[in-house]
């Protein structure tokens, strides 16, 4: 009795055994599938680095579901109101993947990057730069008293979410400029105007940080949809 409850057990194990890694080796070539889709969307130099949540993972093909998943990427084109960009460092996650035949769609999801400043000013039309302390500097060109000036201006970047815009708080005149031009606080406030930050609209940016190499910014987007390579 106990020798045929000991090769039970060991049938068992092995049983189990090939069945994790038949279960990680569906996992490994839907991640691959999935990164492949990815890379094809969003038109990536690389393939992107695809987790893909729950376990046994084989049950998604039941439930025609993946519970989470979580893509991270070295570089991503993004357009920003019309302009476009680039973010680095990129890390995306999501929550449950509905698949239906080669489509794939998903609810919600979040990602983080970093805008640098060269993008940014892209998109404000103007040079940007990091002033410190959590403020930017931006150079304008402007009509001052009758004379073509350029200005430089810093101000602390502050996200309005609602809006889609980063407002230029607190802006005061360069003191690193090249050229010195003494402004009132009103002609200050008319040259920083607002960044347009427009996604599109089932996505946003709902967060920013100043550093020295870029703005950290956070994104949340719902209903996403992906045709699956």
């Amino acid at each position: 009795m106990r020798r045929a409850l000991l090769t039970l057990l060991i049938v068992v194990a092995v049983i189990g055994a090939g069945g994790y890694l038949a279960d990680s080796w569906v996992r490994d070539q839907t991640e691959a599938r999935a990164a492949a889709a990815i890379q094809d969307a969003l038109g990536l130099a690389e393939k992107p680095a695809v987790t893909l949540g729950g376990f046994p993972f084989s049950l998604a093909f039941l439930t025609q579901s993946v519970p989470s998943a979580r893509v991270t990427a070295e570089k991503v084109p993004i357009t920003v109101s019309g302009t476009k960009a680039e973010l680095s460092g990129v890390l995306v996650d999501s929550d449950t993947i509905s698949v239906v035949g080669n489509r794939a769609r998903i609810q919600r999801v979040t990602g983080t990057g970093v805008l640098g400043y060269a993008g940014l000013g892209d998109i404000a039309g103007v040079p940007i730069s990091y002033a410190g302390e959590g403020r930017i500097a931006l150079t304008y060109t402007a009509r001052i008293a009758g004379q073509q000036l350029t200005v430089g201006v810093t101000a602390e970047p502050r996200l309005d979410v609602d809006a889609a815009v980063i407002r230029l708080v607190k802006p005061t005149v360069d003191p690193a400029a090249a050229t010195q031009v003494a402004l009132s606080q009103a002609q200050l406030q008319r040259l920083a105007r607002p960044i347009p930050v427009e996604l599109g609209k089932r996505a946003r940016v709902t967060s920013l940080a100043t550093a020295q190499g870029g703005i950290a910014v956070a994104v949340t987007a719902s209903d996403v949809s992906l045709t699956l390579a």
